[in-house]
């Protein structure tokens, strides 16, 4: 029997998300008590090891997460090289595949990734975690170094501590973001964190199960992240809502587009059939950073008209979209913070798919014809 798009087919097992009954948890705990009890990078400990680190396993992971921000050499010469109109999630790529090439890399691509163990906590460079860390540490130094490619200017590299959001926002502005805004993104960066067998993680444990290195895995999901139906969603919703003038024209645009039969943006989803608990999340930190900016009334009145017309409610596009406006990003920039957070899932489930692997290769349902004959080709039409 199949199924258009794997829907409701159960393709795995997994210990890390789950999403049921409307509710998404990370490894048992709720996503809201996440976003409210920890930090982003608890969170991805949490995903990786199946459970909280200590106060000195988070201490030393934030350590090698600061380390893993300072990028090669090799890879800013790359990224530097890359045409400024390079779309934001090409050039995370391609920082990735620059990364994998550098010595460390490829020394942690040599271990034997069939011997890792998720119950393991150390970080050494045996470890298939050393390359997680590595990726999650790294990814927004990537994007901010590109963004200031994109810009026309010279990379600004901090150098204070404090977590990967307040690094990024550094990085990125060039100067000490407020806390509450660091906070707020780290924030964005767990609910990002994972989302079940989602259409990039389904591609990376592909890529994983036939032993693949991490690096290959994550290419992987970067690219099916760029796709208008998953990562890319959010480009597509910063452009309805910014086609929007003001709030009370939100109903006559909702109005056009569907007459002219265009599905909105940032609407529906394949698993939930209520409400997208993360979208609910991202609108108090739209609310909280700011304030009563014009999109956030415009997606209010957009979510209002959508759901009198059609019963959908807003996935967690929409509301991120208007968060990351809120925090003044770019187009290009919003969409490299879904994979920012999206790292952290990941690999966790790379290192689950290489813990207990087996070759992911399921069937197709033959609906060609049963008997065809072959022509020569002198008398093909």
């Amino acid at each position: 029997m199949s199924s258009r798009g794997l829907e409701g087919v159960v393709a795995t097992e997994s210990a890390i998300s789950a999403i049921t009954d409307g509710r998404l948890v990370y490894r048992g705990i709720p996503v809201e008590t996440a976003v409210n009890e920890g930090s982003f990078a608890e969170v991805a400990w949490l995903l990786w090891h199946g459970r909280l680190p200590t106060q000195a396993q988070l201490g030393h992971l934030e350590d090698h997460l600061a380390s893993a921000g300072e990028l090669p050499r090799d890879v800013v010469t790359r990224l530097r090289g890359l045409p400024p109109t390079t779309p934001m999630l090409v050039a995370l790529r391609e920082g990735v595949g620059a990364l994998a090439l550098t010595p460390q890399s490829l020394n942690l691509q040599s271990s034997n990734l069939q011997s890792s163990s998720l119950q393991s906590s150390s970080l050494q460079s045996s470890n298939p975690h050393s390359s997680a860390v590595r990726l999650v540490g790294a990814l927004p130094a990537i994007a901010a170094q590109f963004y200031h490619v994109a810009e026309g200017r010279p990379l600004f590299a901090p150098r204070v501590s404090g977590s990967l959001a307040a690094r990024f926002l550094h990085a990125v502005r060039g100067e000490v973001p407020p806390p509450q805004e660091a906070r707020a993104l780290d924030q964005a960066l767990i609910l990002y964190a994972d989302h079940e067998l989602n259409a990039s993680t389904f591609a990376a444990r592909v890529v994983a199960s036939t032993l693949a290195d991490m690096y290959s895995a994550v290419i992987a999901a970067l690219c099916t992240l760029k796709g208008p139906l998953h990562g890319g969603a959010t480009a597509e919703v910063w452009r309805f809502l910014a086609s929007i003038e003001s709030p009370a024209d939100a109903a006559s645009r909702v109005d056009a587009a569907l007459e002219a039969g265009q599905r909105i943006p940032g609407f529906g989803h394949r698993v939930y059939r209520g409400p997208d608990p993360r979208a609910l999340v991202f609108r108090q930190l739209a609310a909280r950073v700011g304030g009563q900016q014009r999109w956030l009334p415009t997606a209010d009145a957009v979510a209002e008209a959508v759901y009198a017309r059609k019963g959908l409610y807003p996935n967690t596009d929409l509301y991120s979209v208007v968060f990351l406006q809120a925090l003044e990003f770019d187009i290009e920039l919003a969409t490299a913070v879904f994979a920012l957070g999206r790292m952290a899932g990941w690999t966790a489930h790379i290192l689950e798919q290489y813990a207990n692997n087996r070759l992911i290769r399921p069937r197709a349902q033959y609906t060609g014809p049963e008997a065809a004959e072959w022509t020569p080709i002198g008398q093909r039409g």
